[in-house]
């Protein structure tokens, strides 16, 4: 399968490159017309870049997606880490066609204020879109945050826990204040320090 995605609102769309696949999903909008929540399956190995999305119907049967070129991949594990991240299921909101064949259109994930589409890890992560997390009344906790230049590293920090956004401490000519690191969050699931 190609897998596309639109930055505007935040949708992927899964298109058909074969007679199979354009089966499969033939099938998935006759059962499920009005679209389906699928629930998100993870790799049983770690063997590296995940490529494959499984995802698991209501009554048990399941679908792999496979991508096709190094640009499917790349938006594939994007979509892996927002589902590991942020844990719910793939909504499918209904389906298209792409070329010749058909395509479904998903969502990853939603907001918990304003229920919009997301998809970026962090929103994922936090149930949370970017405007949300502006608005948010942020308070100051400390625990454990991600490494600026290195995410998968942690470092002791302070962060807001509504919205995950982390402040750091910064010294200029005017005295010591702190800044909100923007476009990084604080990891959901971190141990809170008292």
């Amino acid at each position: 399968m190609r897998v596309f995605r639109d930055p505007d609102v935040a949708i992927v769309r899964f298109a058909c490159t074969n007679s199979d696949e354009q089966k499969w999903v033939q099938l998935m909008q006759e059962v499920y017309p009005n679209g389906v929540l699928l629930a998100y399956q993870k790799p049983q190995k770690n063997t590296g870049p995940d490529t494959t999305l499984q995802l698991a119907f209501p009554k048990g049967s399941a679908l792999r997606l496979c991508g096709e070129t190094r640009e499917d991949s790349r938006l594939m594990e994007d979509v892996h880490e927002a589902l590991q991240l942020g844990g719910g299921p793939v909504e499918v909101l209904g389906y298209g066609a792409e070329e010749k064949f058909s395509s479904i259109q998903c969502v990853v994930g939603r907001c918990q204020v304003c229920n919009r589409p997301i998809l970026s890890p962090f929103e994922c992560e936090w149930h949370l879109c970017g405007p949300c997390s502006r608005r948010c009344e942020h308070s100051h906790e400390l625990g454990y945050v991600r490494h600026r230049n290195f995410p998968s590293i942690q470092e002791i920090g302070e962060f807001c826990p509504k919205c995950g956004v982390i402040f750091e401490l910064r010294i200029n000519r005017r005295g010591v204040g702190l800044d909100i690191r923007r476009g990084v969050r604080a990891p959901k699931k971190a141990n809170y320090i008292p």
